[in-house]
């Protein structure tokens, strides 16, 4: 799996209960994320070579 980090913005105003629930949010969110990129990569590869001329 790819290991990028889309979210990680935390308001800093908020509660430490409301700030760890922000955190397993956006642990959550960055998971679909990262797996959505590798997915990607994954299909432009495959796009990119059934385009090659053999």
């Amino acid at each position: 799996m790819i290991n990028n980090t889309y979210l990680t913005y935390i308001p800093l105003c908020a509660s430490s209960q409301q700030q760890e629930s922000t955190v397993e949010v956006y642990g959550a969110i960055n998971s679909v994320l990262a797996e959505a990129h590798e997915t990607l990569a994954i299909m432009g590869k495959e796009l990119s070579d059934s385009a090659t001329i053999k």
